[in-house]
């Protein structure tokens, strides 16, 4: 938006970053299906699905290889407490 749209910002939204302007993407979902009678339900898939897709999980690795598991054990501490 190059232009102000009168919604209360007052000035264009015309961002940029290394001479740049920024680009927002996002996707839409659809479910279809009948209001009642599923099994889940359609607020249920949709629940599943931002809980897949907003805290999926993020796996991370490294080379370990010259990292003999009891010096690793004696290095670090593997127990936590929260209490």
């Amino acid at each position: 938006m190059l232009h102000d749209d009168a919604f209360g910002v007052g000035e264009a939204l015309n961002e940029s970053a290394y001479g740049q302007g920024l680009v927002a993407r996002g996707k839409h979902f659809l479910f279809f299906g009948p209001r009642s009678g599923l099994n889940p339900s359609l607020q249920a898939q949709e629940r599943f699905l931002q809980r897949k897709k907003l805290l999926s999980p993020w796996p991370f690795f490294s080379d370990a290889t010259g990292v003999d598991l009891p010096d690793w054990q004696k290095k670090y501490t593997n127990i936590v407490s929260l209490f």
